[in-house]
């Protein structure tokens, strides 16, 4: 079982999926490409554009991955600057809350 939060491990589970769905477009495009070779060769397309638009693609996915994952744990860290007070409240813990930095004054 994952140590993770569910709510977390259910936006890290999405972005995995986005990402995967996207880079397997650009691999059945790939694929499309390497069964029928002449229709690229008929369609004037270079073997090196080809390559050059596969990479361009699947690095666009990367980054897309890459920042939905660090959406997904900054607002796992906003969350928890707000559910960590309510689990002190509720265990019982007597501790001052301090204020959100939000609503400190200056």
């Amino acid at each position: 079982m994952s140590t993770l939060p569910l709510e977390y491990a259910t936006e890290a589970r999405d972005t995995y999926i986005r990402s995967a769905r996207a880079r397997t477009v650009v691999l059945h495009q790939l694929n499309d490409v390497r069964r029928d070779p002449a229709a690229l060769a008929s369609s004037g397309v270079t073997t090196e554009e080809v390559q050059a638009a596969f990479e361009t693609v699947w690095k666009v996915s990367a980054f897309y991955e890459s920042k939905l994952w660090l959406e997904a744990n900054e607002e796992r860290k906003a969350n928890d600057r707000i559910v960590e007070p309510l689990r002190r409240a509720v265990s019982g813990d007597a501790s001052p809350v301090a204020p959100l930095p939000d609503e400190e004054d200056d």
